[in-house]
């Protein structure tokens, strides 16, 4: 802090991500590094571990700094939850995920059973998993105690309430029928578009959102292009199954099994990611209005 002091409570044991990604040495080999978290750990579940956020065979014996952005991202991510810290300080841990590395971070931070502390622009993923949320604004702060979509229609509530107010009193500067009312009436009005356009100018879309940089906006552009692949993707995979299940009759019981598991996994991944295409896509359509 610039003042003041932070204070820790007893025990707290914090983990922090940065979005500089030092949290792993490009000296290592994926397997090594993950490693150095658990020394102990079994080569079955160093593997299983990895294979989570989708770091297979033929990535154990890569080097960190051969490794992609999105690819040090998602080894340093679950090196912090494997580490077992009770307090997490996330600044934009989706950065440079693709959907499936998204999901496997949302489910293992759901699983989590500390506090997280997220700084992030993913709306979907803030739904997914915040309980409190702490706006930082034009020199103020908003402490909401609910989920980040409860906020939304509570800050939605509040803009159109201070508008309200605001008619109610350039209308009730207008309410007589002389001249000097008049002018009121005028000088009202003008205020009122003064405001709008203000509001436009400092960089709000017509929902009341910040306005994106083209950068941001054609990086949104690109990961709805993504999430659209990932999800025809995965309805070509669950036909498939579906098609292998109904000629069941042929299959062990085993392979019975397998399939009805990732019939099930593709069906909550499909809804997920569906979902998630709906509010990216609301959002470029509220910012390119």
């Amino acid at each position: 802090p610039d003042a003041g002091r932070l204070r820790s409570g007893k025990d707290v044991d914090a983990g922090y991500f940065d979005q500089q990604l030092d949290l792993v040495s490009d000296a290592n080999t994926v397997a090594e590094e993950f490693r150095t978290v658990d020394p102990l750990m079994t080569e079955g579940e160093l593997r299983s571990q990895l294979a989570r956020f989708g770091f297979y065979e033929d990535d154990l014996d890569k080097k960190v700094g051969q490794l992609s952005g999105g690819e040090r991202n998602r080894l340093s991510l679950l090196k912090l939850v494997y580490q077992r810290h009770n307090f997490l300080v996330l600044d934009e841990p989706t950065n440079h995920l693709d959907i499936p590395a998204t999901e496997s971070l949302e489910e293992a931070l759901e699983a989590y059973e500390g506090t997280l502390l997220v700084v992030s622009h993913d709306r979907a993923f803030l739904e997914r998993l915040v309980t409190r949320v702490i706006e930082v604004k034009d020199g103020t702060v908003a402490d909401y105690p609910g989920p980040w979509r409860d906020f939304v229609a509570w800050r939605h509530a509040r803009r159109e309430d201070g508008a309200a107010a605001g008619s109610e009193t350039a209308g009730g500067a207008a309410g007589g029928d002389g001249p000097g009312d008049a002018a009121a009436a005028d000088s009202g009005a003008a205020a009122r578009n003064a405001s709008g356009h203000n509001a436009s100018a400092d960089g709000r879309t017509p929902g009341g959102a910040a306005r994106w940089s083209k950068n941001r906006l054609a990086r949104r552009r690109r990961e709805l292009a993504d999430l659209e692949t990932s999800i025809t993707a995965a309805q070509a995979e669950k036909a498939a199954v579906e098609a292998s299940l109904a000629a069941s009759h042929a299959l062990g019981r085993e392979e019975i099994m397998r399939l009805t598991a990732r019939h099930q996994e593709l069906s909550a991944a499909l809804e997920r990611r569906e979902e998630r295409w709906a509010r990216w896509a609301e959002e470029l359509e509220d910012q390119e209005a």
